[in-house]
């Protein structure tokens, strides 16, 4: 084997790798220059994984599976992920170069996982490049890695790695197919955001689909049968070391928001499996708004405001308002049917002219699949937009309502856009048209994209009437703000009519923008089907005017002014003087409401204290509940005791009132960060013993008692419990009796009780019976759910150790079918490799003599 006519061809590929490691940087070039970018989702992230990070700085090699930082507590591995031994969580270190994580690294595979697909399917190295920059610089790619969207990024990285799997398989390349398909897949799956995977295998089923159609025509069925055992294979080896994860989602999820409703009456309401509709469907994308594909701010997204220079602003001086330019700068520009949106879904203007061009090219299955899931793509961000898609998917398909934001759909046509173009181009380099006919299809493509670009320019308004109804802050709410505001109406007509017009301008001007590129694009397309610049030219020139399209949008969301110094980005959780006074409590296990916060959207105390509140999308379905009742009733009441300036008797008995806050052991309320916090004397600790018990048959009548009852002296439980919890009637009150928390760890409590009698304890923390196991003196002790959402269970006379371990089978046997299976990967794909080199300078002598 000669080295030297191994490494001969790879070479120019490596070349094209560096290029896109340059590319990556320049675009996050402050991060070179050692800055960071402040993404929200990343500084949620560190805030709710805080108190994990640091325990296991001071327990080396511990990893709790279990924290009580926000929402009263929920499983560890669904903020820091699992531990286990899974060698796709290995290979991750190594396949992003040691590049920043957040940044760098995902823009790098982005480019880099679309080349080895275009690679993969024989399009020129000079065309896949082009192909990789569409797809890695299109807006919503970058917007959600401005945003700390990471593992959604990253498992969006993979996707076309494991089409370009799936398609060799198809190709009869059964060893590389079924090597990257393996590769691929575990790598997919190891970034933890099923959604993204959803997509991606809902895309390969719609290749299967026409791939078997075509099948079926042609008579192949044994091809079909190998290319089925393979990936199937495939499939179950890619999985297999991701068990550990892919179980624990699938068993907490059916606790969540994601595994239906508890109660009755929201079962009645939505009849579905998973989250509630309106919830799931309410990030739906508007169909006029699908042309922000070619059209940037077709409906204003991303852009911040009007500006000094507008109509707005104009209106707003010569009605005299005060500050004019602040006033229009915070009036909402975008006018979609989003209920907010910081950026648009641009998939370049280029992108998708030669989207269209490749279209008029393409032949075959190829061609049908990519079209027919692009448009299904479409059909799905949709969503209550296009309820007849929606719904079926939402109520028929697997998995399909465990999902929210469906504008997310996007990303499949984001994927086959750039694909079809440069598949287009192949043809065309290849001679498979003929010039005739491909100036046919470059004349059909300009009319089509050029002539709905000049639709936009010239006649706006047959498609849109600029006016924002569905937004949080729309044209009808502002208009109702500003009459409260005692404007005058024909004041607020022309401010709102001010506001229609800059949003047409916008409009106008990108759609200009748009023009010119699809103008630039076809000239040069018409210079290389008429011989006149040859390939390489074309292809330099063309990738230059893609990158300089996408790149000029991202910027408009994603530039230097995101990035900050790296000791504000590394000190992003200031300790207030309300933290420092509640850290100096000696107290291991207590809760804090922190109302100068969002509550149910903040991270922020969750980095310091145990939080009532947090920032997650998998909080328990019960907690949920309690979030959407009872608990916002308590946290009104103490909102409105703070807003009378209240007496400390008065916020005593407002304290007194809040039974969920009580029984939840809020010990501390922050209400100013520069203030003392309120010690609450009714928190009711780390657990108690009650005087009675109040039996119900159902999670309605559980739920309905919340409303009022003393959790202190009443325990609320579930008949199904009956057996669990052994309790003499009436229960013998033994007003001595003691329960203390003697060593916390998260996952990890220990209790000393010490009664004359059998007493009936609630504790503190939340239920979760996949994992928590109880031990009184060492002994497994069954234990039940109270109040909806706490743990109860009969604590025997005399003195005993009582110790909650969690210790879920879901963790300690997926790591046990993790490590085999990683192993056995790991060896077929050294082995594959191994066999495939043996073999590749072979097969380059015979297609050089073909």
């Amino acid at each position: 084997m000669n080295l030297r006519n191994i490494l001969k061809p790879i070479l120019p590929h490596a070349l094209i790798v560096i290029l896109f490691i340059v590319l990556s940087c320049a675009y996050f070039y402050p991060i070179i220059l050692g800055k960071g970018l402040t993404q929200m989702d990343d500084t949620h992230a560190q805030g709710s994984s805080h108190e994990l990070v640091e325990y296991e700085k001071q327990h080396p090699g511990e990893h709790p599976l279990w924290t009580n930082s926000l929402f009263g507590g929920m499983p560890a591995y669904f903020v820091t992920g699992v531990k286990s031994f899974n060698i796709f969580y290995f290979l991750q270190r190594y396949i992003r170069l040691n590049l920043p994580y957040t940044t760098i690294a995902i823009l790098f595979l982005l480019l880099t996982g679309f080349y080895l697909l275009a690679i993969s399917l024989k399009i020129n190295k000079y065309f896949s490049i082009v192909g990789a920059i569409g797809f890695a610089f299109a807006s919503f790619n970058i917007m959600i890695i401005g945003v700390g969207h990471v593992t959604q990024a990253y498992a969006l990285s993979f996707f076309p790695m494991v089409v370009a799997g799936f398609l060799m398989i198809f190709n009869k390349k059964y060893l590389w197919g079924g090597l990257l398909s393996v590769f691929s897949i575990g790598m997919e799956i190891s970034y933890g955001h099923p959604q993204i995977t959803y997509y991606c295998f809902l895309t390969i089923l719609l290749l299967f689909l026409i791939k078997l159609i075509f099948a079926i025509r042609d008579k192949e069925y044994k091809h079909f049968i190998i290319v089925s055992g393979i990936s199937v294979l495939s499939l179950t080896l890619g999985i297999l070391p991701n068990i550990t994860n892919l179980w624990t989602t699938f068993e907490y999820g059916k606790y969540t928001m994601r595994g239906g409703a508890i109660l009755s009456q929201k079962n009645a309401e939505e009849k579905s499996t998973g989250l509630e509709k309106s919830y799931a469907l309410g990030w739906s994308y508007g169909i006029s708004e699908s042309f922000s594909v070619l059209v940037p701010e077709i409906k204003g997204a991303g852009v911040k405001g009007f500006k000094e220079d507008s109509n707005t602003t104009e209106e707003l001086r010569k009605v005299g308002a005060q500050e004019p330019e602040k006033f229009a700068a915070s009036l909402p520009v975008y006018w979609g049917d989003l209920p907010w949106t910081d950026a648009t879904i641009y998939f370049g203007a280029i992108i998708c002219f030669l989207f269209i061009f490749g279209l008029f090219i393409l032949k075959g299955p190829l061609k049908w699949w990519l079209l027919s899931t692009a448009i299904l793509s479409f059909f799905l961000a949709w969503g209550q937009n296009f309820s007849i898609i929606a719904d079926f998917f939402f109520y028929h398909f697997p998995g399909y309502n465990k999902f929210r934001t469906v504008e997310m759909a996007i990303v499949i046509a984001n994927f086959t856009f750039p694909l079809v173009g440069i598949l287009g181009l192949k043809n065309l380099a290849e001679n498979k048209i003929n010039k005739k006919d491909a100036l046919k299809a470059l004349k059909y493509s300009l009319i089509i994209v050029g002539g709905l670009l000049l639709i936009f320019i010239v006649i706006p308004g047959w498609f849109f009437d600029f006016t924002s109804i569905n937004t949080q802050l729309n044209d009808r709410s502002l208009s109702q703000q500003l009459t409260e505001s005692k404007w005058p109406g024909n004041l607020i007509d022309s401010i709102l009519a001010a506001m229609r017009d800059d949003r047409k301008s916008i409009l106008i001007s990108d759609a200009f923008r748009s023009l010119i590129y699809v103008s630039l694009a076809s000239g040069l397309l018409w210079l290389y089907i008429g011989k006149k610049i040859n390939t390489i030219y074309f292809s330099v020139i063309l990738a230059i005017l893609v990158l300089v399209d996408l790149w000029s949008v991202d910027r408009r969301n994603l530039n230097e002014s995101n990035f900050v110094g790296r000791t504000e980005y590394q000190n992003q959780f200031v300790e207030t003087a309300a933290d420092a006074y509640i850290l100096k409590d000696p107290d291991p296990d207590y809760r804090v409401l922190n109302l100068t916060q969002s509550i149910f959207n903040d991270a922020y105390t969750s980095y310091f204290h145990k939080s009532i509140g947090g920032y997650h999308g998998a909080k328990m379905r019960r907690y949920q509940d309690l979030i959407e009742g009872p608990l916002s009733h308590n946290l009104m009441s103490i909102q409105r005791a703070f807003q009378s300036q209240p007496t400390p008797e008065k916020l005593d008995d407002a304290l007194k009132g809040v039974s969920i806050l009580n029984m939840l052991n809020t010990k501390y309320i922050i209400y100013s960060g520069q203030a003392e916090p309120i010690t609450n004397p009714h928190a009711l600790g780390n657990a108690w013993f009650i005087n009675e018990i109040k039996w119900v048959g159902n999670p309605d009548e559980e739920y309905g008692e919340l409303n009022n009852f003393n959790p202190a002296q009443t325990a609320i439980i579930d008949n199904q419990f009956k057996k669990t919890i052994a309790v003499q009637d009436p229960i013998k009150i033994d007003t001595s009796a003691t329960i203390k928390l003697l060593s916390y760890a998260p996952d990890f409590l220990v209790y000393e009780s010490n009664c004359h009698n059998s007493q009936i304890a609630v504790f503190s923390e939340i239920y979760y019976d996949k994992g928590w196991n109880a031990y009184v003196d060492g002994n497994l002790t069954p234990y039940g759910r109270a109040d909806y959402v706490l743990r109860t269970m009969t604590v025997p006379s005399g003195i005993h150790k009582i110790e909650f371990k969690f210790e879920p089978k879901s963790v300690s046997t997926g790591k046990k079918i993790a490590l085999i299976t990683s192993i056995i990967v790991g060896l077929l794909i050294i082995g594959g490799l191994i066999v495939g080199f043996q073999k590749l300078p072979y097969e380059s002598v015979k297609e050089e003599t073909s």
